[in-house]
């Protein structure tokens, strides 16, 4: 009888040491999923600010294009100002 006492015990305490380890990985998975997920939104957050970036110098790549052309117009009309 003592040494099923003896085993229950030591099974007890290898069932408490176990859940201790299961909750401090459980501890350990939520604190990795957490900080997955913050990343997550870092990184979504990062992608809508590249968007608008990317769309701004788009615009201003646009502008300076026509700039040109006007410019390129210009040019062309004082050459032949000048042929004249």
């Amino acid at each position: 009888m003592l040494c099923r006492y003896e085993c229950d015990t030591e099974s007890k305490e290898f069932v408490q040491l176990r859940l201790v380890d299961m909750l401090k990985g459980t501890g350990i998975k939520e604190e990795k999923e957490q900080k997955i997920r913050e990343l997550t939104a870092k990184l979504e957050s990062i992608n809508q600010q590249s968007e608008v970036y990317r769309a701004n110098l788009l615009a201003v790549l646009k502008d300076m294009e026509e700039e040109k052309l006007k410019l390129s117009v210009k040019v062309q009309n004082a050459r032949l100002s000048l042929k004249e």
